[in-house]
């Protein structure tokens, strides 16, 4: 992606800077396309003069809105203070300095999406012992991929093993993603700029999808559905059954797995079309 430059006052080439505010916070880029979702601003005066002292960048601040999932940034970090400082220094230099500020938006994306991960992990643990405890069967949708790749995955979601947040937004998601109205387009964004966590009194509750890699291979998406509404005052009621649904993207078919959990009576409805998971573990003994 082309850096886009302008003349200093002094003669001097000075590459642009865009602030990105996404999910609440602020980071700073090279390109508007950088930017997730379409919010970014040139920064005026911004250039640095030979010589002359390099401007401070703003500190990531968290959003007003609890709701939105974003985790505050401490006030004074001196390895973020420092990467700023050091990409400023090369603003006369365009392809270091292009560089220093992609590693520096992989570090951000990093440090978003990795509790979002975590968030996910919690999630799926949480429907799984939600069917135990309520004698559901759990089942995977029969169009996606079989039950022993579903269950394999989300055995390592659910123990945060072998997965890795996709930190390079120029990579994109996997070729298929599902978005909430059914819609199947060709890929997704790598930060989900909708993902939410529902506030209850003892738990966060996440609304939204995380881009991994999986066994440092495969590239796949992992999504939440929140049974949460507002209720006005910062937090949330959810449904005991917290999670109406779990699904996996891939570049294999349009829902590599798409996860429900079935009260017992209603399962000969569902039987023809869905395959139990964690049948012996979880929902005993499926007819």
């Amino acid at each position: 992606m082309g850096l886009c430059c302008t003349l200093c006052s002094v003669g001097a080439m000075c590459a642009e800077i865009y602030r990105c505010q996404a999910n609440g916070v602020t980071t700073f880029v090279d390109s508007p396309n950088r930017c997730p979702n379409g919010t970014a601003q040139r920064q005026h005066g911004f250039e640095s003069k030979p010589g002359g002292a390099a401007p401070a960048r703003p500190i990531a601040t968290s959003g007003t809105d609890p709701i939105k999932s974003v985790r505050p940034v401490a006030a004074a970090r001196p390895a973020r203070a420092h990467a700023a400082t050091a990409c400023q220094a090369l603003v006369h230099d365009a392809a270091r300095f292009r560089q220093c500020l992609r590693e520096e938006r992989r570090a951000e994306v990093r440090r978003i999406a990795s509790p979002r991960l975590e968030a996910i992990g919690r999630a799926v643990a949480d429907h799984v012992s939600f069917a135990a405890r309520t004698n559901s069967v759990l089942a995977v949708s029969n169009t996606g991929r079989s039950p022993e790749w579903c269950e394999d995955i989300l055995k390592d979601v659910m123990a945060l093993k072998d997965l890795e947040v996709v930190d390079d937004e120029e990579v994109g998601g996997p070729r298929w993603m599902q978005t909430g109205n059914g819609t199947v387009r060709s890929s997704a964004e790598v930060l989900d700029a909708e993902f939410r966590e529902w506030a209850l009194p003892d738990v966060k509750v996440p609304h939204g999808y995380v881009t991994v890699r999986w066994r440092s291979s495969s590239l796949v998406v992992l999504r939440v559905v929140a049974a949460c509404t507002s209720t006005g005052d910062g937090r949330a009621s959810c449904n005991p059954q917290r999670h109406t649904s779990i699904y996996v993207y891939d570049d294999v078919t349009p829902v590599a797995c798409n996860v429900s959990a079935f009260g017992r009576p209603y399962w000969p409805n569902w039987k023809n079309s869905q395959t139990p998971i964690f049948a012996k573990s979880v929902s005993g003994a499926v007819r």
